[in-house]
């Protein structure tokens, strides 16, 4: 997703962009993503809270794009908003 699909309103690209969340995938998929992604945050050391961007490929393969540490948990920041979702903050880590 390019910067200006984010964050730039009044773009075509902005407006040109869906946002699913939750994604549709099955419980077996999300379990997956699920490891996956801890387990990228834990590789890194990471502790607390963060994100982790993961993108399936055309077999449905999740794989890490990013891990962020330190990411915004501000109501008010570019894809929750504009989407009418709320960011939650999970608590639970499964092993």
């Amino acid at each position: 997703m390019s910067y200006a699909a984010k964050w730039l309103e009044n773009t075509v690209e902005y407006n040109h962009t869906s946002v699913v969340c939750p994604a549709p995938v099955t419980p077996r998929l999300r379990k997956r993503i699920t490891r996956v992604a801890i387990g990228a945050f834990r590789a890194i050391g990471g502790w607390g809270y963060g994100r982790v961007d993961i993108r399936l490929d055309e077999k449905g393969r999740p794989y890490v794009l990013e891990v962020n540490c330190n990411a915004s948990l501000e109501e008010d920041v570019a894809l929750p908003v504009r989407r009418g979702w709320q960011a939650s903050v999970t608590r639970r880590y499964s092993n």
